[in-house]
């Protein structure tokens, strides 16, 4: 009697298991599954419609809550990609589709495709990069959060310092709105310095074109960072901090050396620096948020 108690349990824990085995399985991806990820219940990919000119293809995010047993399509318009793209999603709703590998400045490194949205809708992200001697930005991997920033890695092709031939340099680009625009990572000595060395291009052009022969009695004055933006119509992104959130301020002060030349003085105040010689005189901008 006691084997056949044995015997039915048996058969009713391989039932059981095999309930258990069907109702988790996980369906494999198909021939034109490009890319996928879980996250949690919700199954997300990117899926391949149709090949396209130019060696490109037609692509679209779809979603299963079933573990890939059925899948429905989220994106609104299929997006454009190469034949060679490179696609994450780092949640639910964020997303890239990276069309290939190396952008162009021609088209000012457009290729970086965001969704907010769980792959419902894409924009193109825009990378902010100047550098006239250089014509092509190499994107090495997909976006990655480090220590809660989102980074892009990529590369360029240029002259070593001793002129005796070419070289890859690592570039590392930092996002601080999802993906819709990346700048160029830097130490805090090499941003505060590019703060002030596009000030000083601005104040040299600020200059010469209200008083480009001045007499020389040392007539001058000085200008706040709310006067290069509010005054003369400088681009405030300029200014952002090492954070690429909050903003700094500047103190110019200039004057009429010379007939004919102009010299000026610049200083800055940011989140964690200040210049000794800086002198606070307007309010900060607000921060981003």
């Amino acid at each position: 009697m006691k084997k056949k108690y044995v015997f039915i349990f048996i058969v009713i824990a391989l039932l059981l298991g095999l309930v258990f085995f069907f109702l988790n399985r996980e369906y494999p991806d198909d021939e034109n599954t490009l890319y996928s990820i879980k996250f949690g219940n919700t199954k997300l990919r990117f899926e391949k419609y149709d090949d396209a000119l130019g060696q490109n293809q037609t692509v679209g995010v779809e979603k299963s809550t079933n573990r890939g047993k059925t899948y429905e399509k989220i994106t609104d318009e299929p997006i454009l990609v190469s034949k060679e793209p490179k696609f994450i999603f780092i949640n639910k709703k964020l997303g890239f589709a990276i069309s290939k590998p190396n952008l162009t400045k021609s088209n000012h490194y457009i290729g970086v495709k965001v969704t907010q949205d769980g792959g419902k809708t894409f924009t193109d992200g825009k990378i902010n990069y100047d550098n006239p001697d250089i014509d092509i930005l190499t994107i090495e991997d997909v976006p990655y959060l480090e220590d809660e920033k989102l980074k892009l890695p990529c590369s360029i092709y240029q002259v070593k310092a001793d002129q005796s031939g070419y070289e890859d340099q690592k570039l590392t680009f930092i996002s601080i709105d999802d993906g819709l625009t990346w700048n160029l990572e830097q130490t805090n000595e090499e941003r505060y310095q590019q703060i002030k060395n596009d000030i000083d291009k601005e104040m040299e052009r600020y200059l010469n074109f209200i008083a480009p022969n001045c007499n020389s009695d040392n007539s001058g004055g000085y200008l706040t960072h709310k006067d290069l933006v509010y005054n003369n119509g400088y681009d405030k992104e300029k200014l952002l901090d090492v954070d690429y959130k909050s903003y700094c301020k500047a103190y110019i002060k200039y004057k009429c050396v010379e007939k004919g030349k102009w010299d000026w003085t610049t200083t800055i105040s940011c989140k964690d620096y200040t210049d000794k010689e800086y002198q606070d005189w307007a309010e900060p901008f607000e921060s981003k948020k």
